[in-house]
């Protein structure tokens, strides 16, 4: 991502790409590697009846709203988890719930990467349970080799977390109701939400730090805070989308950041009509940091808003962390749901690209309104973003309009091919 800022034809380059690494990595198998003490297990209990359950609510002590629905959310790892250890992901649920310091296991045969399956699926479904680390420890027979029970790590106890949660929902509450209100589509509800965590939280991230729950890999650093690195940023957009009844999950895998290196990274995918469609709002946020949050100003990208995989896949590639399940296939066409084809903004031609910038022009400059769009292809991204190019069409476009002086800037995603364009007086 790159910036070029210009007073009329003077055009400066200015970096403003940060990635954002997932705080926790994996062994090189792919699998956590907790510690793991091994117990005498002489005799084996029975294993109980499955639970009926397939989705587990997080705690709530905070009303919720009564126009907030939730009964079509999907939890889509926990509904995916092989029904042969549900048992024992019903028995940790429960712990974790209660804050146990040792969860028994009386199910037989779970393996050691059952139980990171178990305890991560928990971690990834439950943003609001913000206490639970992603440390843990295991007991482990010495006669079956078989986990016999879970030892979570928290980092507060019940009294705080309960006054933090109500901090959070003392914001979320009305922001789902007002949102829930003012817009009647799933599409219209997710850009709300998208744009609402754009404008209010910045990027922070220490990546020395490690465990999932350092305040600002959480939605109370997003929300209450209002600073989160990426993990922030997905889990406070899961749990604003499934306030507002819309299916959502964090995806956890590598971001490309254009000079050919990644980093861990975990963005979203959400349920917009009936269809999975990638979002990344850390992103989109211009404001990685404090020290561009001014610079930048209104300036919201959409770039990462309801992609397909093959969209997606051009700088994220998704990577089965902590042995977690499979995300689901994202819908074949986003047209009707990606920002810039459902508002006219795809981008094919200079000529269109000129007329929207003329048409725009006193929204921007007398609102200060970005024109943010999108091009078909590399080419024209190519040229519509070329400096001498734009500094002209600039020109051409303010001189019409009566304009004796202007400046301008754009900001670039190559990998999506969209910019975002500022003009003031």
């Amino acid at each position: 991502m790159t910036t070029i800022a210009a007073v009329t034809s003077l055009a400066l380059m200015i970096p403003i790409f940060s990635g954002c690494s997932f705080p926790y990595r994996p062994s090189e198998d792919g699998s956590p590697s907790p510690e793991s003490t091994t117990i005498e297990t002489p005799s084996q209990p029975k294993t109980p009846s499955p639970g009926s359950s397939t989705k587990t609510a997080s705690p709530n002590p905070t009303q919720t709203p009564t126009s907030t629905p939730s009964s079509d959310v999907v939890y889509w790892y926990e509904s995916n988890l092989p029904e042969s250890i549900r048992p024992a992901y019903n028995e940790v649920v429960r712990g974790i719930e209660n804050f146990e310091d040792t969860i028994p296991i009386t199910q037989d045969n779970i393996t050691k990467d059952d139980a990171s399956l178990i305890y991560n699926t928990i971690f990834a479904e439950h943003p609001t349970w913000f206490y639970l680390s992603l440390t843990y420890t295991t007991s482990i027979s010495s006669e079956t080799d078989t986990v016999k029970a879970i030892s979570p790590k928290y980092s507060m106890d019940r009294g705080e977390w309960l006054e933090k949660l109500n901090k959070v929902n003392a914001i979320v509450d009305p922001l789902v109701n007002k949102i829930y209100v003012d817009y009647k589509t799933e599409y219209d509800r997710g850009l709300a939400a998208h744009d609402w965590l754009v404008k209010n939280v910045t990027y922070h991230n220490n990546p020395s730090l490690s465990g999932g729950s350092a305040s600002y890999q959480t939605i109370y650093g997003a929300f209450v805070e209002g600073k989160a690195n990426c993990m922030g940023y997905a889990r406070a957009m899961m749990y604003l989308m499934r306030r507002l009844g819309i299916s959502a999950m964090v995806v956890q895998g590598m971001g490309d950041d254009g000079n050919g290196d990644s980093e861990a990274h975990e963005w979203n995918m959400v349920r917009i009509d009936g269809q999975w469609w990638h979002v990344d709002v850390c992103w989109d946020d211009p404001e990685m940091n404090e020290d561009t949050a001014a610079r930048m100003g209104n300036d919201i990208r959409h770039g990462y808003m309801n992609l397909t995989d093959a969209e997606m896949g051009r700088d994220h590639k998704v990577e089965k962390v902590n042995l977690i399940g499979d995300p689901p296939p994202s819908g074949k066409d986003s047209s009707g749901v990606n920002y810039h084809r459902r508002n006219g903004l795809l981008v094919s031609s200079l000529d269109q690209y000129r007329k929207l910038v003329s048409d725009n022009l006193s929204q921007m400059v007398d609102d200060g309104t970005p024109l943010d769009v999108q091009f078909s292809d590399d080419v024209v991204f190519k040229q519509c973003t070329d400096k001498q190019t734009l500094a002209k069409l600039m020109e051409d476009v303010a001189t019409r309009a009566g304009m004796n002086s202007w400046n301008w800037s754009i900001s670039v995603t190559p990998e999506v091919r969209v910019s975002i364009l500022t003009v003031s007086r």
